[in-house]
């Protein structure tokens, strides 16, 4: 099954990545931290621009 929302496209395309900080000694936990985080910057860039396309095309 393919996963087309932004967490799950991170996550695959990220494997190398997240691989590379485990090997640098990050834990599990800092690992999840750096990706929550990640995930909740994206949102809050993303939030803006989609609520004035949301406005705009809902005509109110």
């Amino acid at each position: 099954m393919l996963s087309t929302t932004t967490p799950g496209l991170r996550f695959r395309n990220g494997r190398r990545e997240l691989a590379s900080l485990r090997v640098l000694g990050f834990t599990r936990g800092e690992v999840l931290r750096i990706l929550l985080l990640e995930l909740a910057i994206l949102t809050l860039i993303a939030q803006p621009p989609g609520w004035a396309m949301g406005y705009g095309l809902g005509g109110s």
